[in-house]
Parts: C-alpha cells; sequence; structure tokens
C-alpha cells in the first residue's frame, strides 16, 4: 500500500505490479512511461488519478477507482430523472467519468454503453462515447429519438411516452458499472400525444 505512487527513473521507464496494489492519495505517471496493471487489481479509490503516459491492463488485471453517469437531455448538461418532450428534445446525452479509462494520455480513446427506449415501442442501441480531450476521462456520446413503431439503426424508436435508460460496465471489471433512467413524453403514431383523457 502506497500513499503517493509516481513513476521515477526517467523517460520511457515502465513499471509492472508483481501483485494487487494499494493508493491511498495521489497516483502519477510521467509522459512517455508506462504503467503495467498486468493481471492485478490496483485499488485507487479515493486518490488523485493523473496519467499523462500510458497504462495497460491485461485480462484480469483492473483498476478500482470511482466512476460517475450522466443521463441527460442537453450536451453537458447535468442528470435528469425527467427528459421532457423527445418531440422537441431529440437527442440522449450520456457521460461517463472515470480517469483510470483514460489509459492513453495522447489519444482521445472510445468507451460504449447501452441506451434503451421502452414505450410504445422497445429498442436498444449501443452508443459510442469519445473522451473529450486525450487524457480528460470524460466520456461523451449521444443518439438520437425517431418516431416509429419498428427499430431504427442508429436511433432509439419510441411511440408516446416511456422511459429513455443506459447502462455502462468497465470492460476491465465488471463491477464497475453505472446506470440511470429517465420518463419522457412523446408523440403517438398519427400525430397524438403519448397522454390520454376520457370523458363523457
Amino acid at each position: 500500500t502506497y500513499a503517493n505512487l509516481e513513476l521515477t527513473g526517467g523517460s520511457s521507464v515502465v513499471k509492472t505490479l508483481l501483485g494487487n496494489t494499494t493508493a491511498t492519495s495521489t497516483v502519477t505517471i510521467p509522459s512517455s512511461s508506462t504503467l503495467a496493471i498486468s493481471t492485478y487489481t490496483f485499488n485507487a479509490a479515493g486518490a488523485t488519478w493523473t496519467n499523462s503516459g500510458t497504462v495497460t491492463e491485461d485480462t484480469g488485471g483492473k483498476i478500482v477507482l470511482a466512476s460517475a453517469g450522466v443521463l441527460s437531455n442537453s450536451a453537458d448538461g447535468d442528470a435528469v430523472t425527467s427528459f421532457g418532450n423527445v418531440d422537441s428534445l431529440p437527442n440522449v446525452h450520456v457521460q461517463v467519468t472515470d480517469v483510470s479509462l483514460n489509459l492513453l494520455a495522447a489519444t482521445a480513446e472510445t468507451k460504449t454503453v447501452t441506451v434503451t427506449s421502452a414505450s410504445g415501442v422497445t429498442t436498444s442501441q449501443t452508443v459510442t462515447l469519445t473522451e473529450t480531450t486525450v487524457s480528460s476521462g470524460i466520456f461523451r456520446g449521444s443518439i438520437p429519438f425517431t418516431l416509429s413503431g419498428t427499430a431504427v439503426s442508429g436511433s432509439l424508436a419510441y411511440q408516446g411516452n416511456g422511459t429513455v435508460s443506459y447502462s455502462f460496465t468497465d470492460p476491465q471489471d465488471s463491477s464497475d458499472t453505472l446506470s440511470g433512467s429517465a420518463s419522457f413524453t412523446g408523440t403517438m403514431p398519427g400525430g397524438s400525444s403519448g397522454s390520454s383523457s376520457s370523458g363523457s
């Protein structure tokens, strides 16, 4: 267990974990350096993680670090549980923040989430999230709604009111999951509102 862990030894240094490791305060990987997690668990929960170089993970290897997710009706928006009317807010935006997913500090990486819309029709799509900068650890993506009674490639089909949700699983750590959902309103086929009323 370390309080502060910083790779040293000059440029192009490669350090490989030899067992499960914990860092409680800071982790620093300098530029041109590589931290090889190998097949071990690096627990950095609560630590400040700064990667300016490269991190590699073999099968079974993982980094434990806090992550956060947002389902929103606007780009860079706050999380919502009531999405609004998808006729006028036609895009679902998802953000995953986890600096340990920034493995290559010189490259804007991508991750995927599953987004599901359930209304008069239920459809799920895989959405690619792209890192906002080469080393931010913030991944964003979006997918549009389409009024349709059947699945539409690259879009979330909907009929009337429903619920939209997302789920994310860290590809190296199946226990690291994120999810969120929000209700929405929308048009029924024929142009009527998703809500209904009756009277005498």
